[in-house]
């Protein structure tokens, strides 16, 4: 009777997590794809030129996405918007990293950006700056390479939160636009928030900002994305091996469910 009582247990432990534990994950390293592809069949969206917003193949031959091109006029608005990871439920926390590569002809001024998207984006508003909101609440990390005058600081990753500039690391050299592509890697990205542990962002391994709680309240539907913008300025921005896992709040019916399985087990235990 101990033995089946103890067996009964496990399995509700294991049913209690298991309705904690479904999360959404998205993985893209584009390295299946042939260059001046711009569907991938994971329920992204990518949006720009198809000219110059695609898969491109480095010199050392790894495939990433290209959002803007270099030296290319007029300036474009280009994003990945990634799908729902958890429909129809809010999370609790993600874990967000890529790798970013910006790249500059010598002697020409950098433009105009990239950012980091997660919330109830407006995904018809995505440039340097990150998205727009839908009513909701709205994170975007940027990358800002210009000089807009007034008082702007450019070179600066920083973090922004329904429209209000958080914190961030004022240092041109830290932004690391690299002026060929030979011989160059790409920047590693960090990016994890929880309800419990706050922000943390790290980019090129310089800390960006630190376990702050930030006020974030995710619901139902919100979703990340990628942007990037040039003007009569211009770069390349390239991100590549997108991994990026969430986790959900409880499930309120799986959980009940699990609850009245394990006490009717229970009580026919104790019969």
């Amino acid at each position: 009777m101990l033995q089946q009582t103890k067996l009964v247990g496990s399995f509700c432990v294991v049913l209690h997590a298991f309705s904690l534990s479904y999360a959404g994950l998205y993985v893209q390293n584009f390295d299946s794809f042939t260059s001046g592809d711009t569907n991938f069949s994971d329920g992204s969206t990518l949006i720009g030129p198809t000219d110059q917003t695609n898969i491109f193949e480095l010199p050392s031959t790894d495939k990433v996405l290209r959002l803007t091109q270099d030296t290319i006029l007029p300036g474009i608005d280009a994003a990945l918007i990634l799908p729902d990871l958890d429909p129809g439920v809010a999370i609790t926390e993600f874990n967000a990293s890529f790798d970013l590569l910006i790249k500059n002809d010598v002697g020409d001024p950098a433009a105009d950006g990239f950012a980091f998207s997660f919330g109830d984006i407006d995904i018809s508003s995505g440039d340097e700056e990150g998205f727009g909101s839908n009513g909701g609440d709205v994170l975007n990390i940027t990358w800002d390479t210009f000089d807009n005058g007034g008082g702007d600081i450019f070179g600066r990753v920083a973090v922004d939160f329904n429209g209000s500039d958080l914190a961030g690391l004022d240092n041109t050299a830290a932004i690391i636009v690299e002026t060929s592509l030979i011989g160059v890697s790409p920047q590693s990205v960090s990016i994890i928030w929880s309800a419990v542990n706050g922000l943390s962002v790290t980019y090129a391994g310089i800390n960006v900002y630190s376990n702050d709680a930030i006020g974030l309240n995710p619901t139902a539907g919100n979703r990340f994305a990628f942007a990037a913008r040039t003007g009569d300025s211009n770069q390349d921005v390239f991100i590549d091996d997108i991994n990026i896992s969430t986790v959900p709040e409880p499930n309120s019916y799986a959980l009940l469910a699990g609850l009245l399985v394990c006490g009717y087990m229970i009580t026919r235990r104790r019969k």
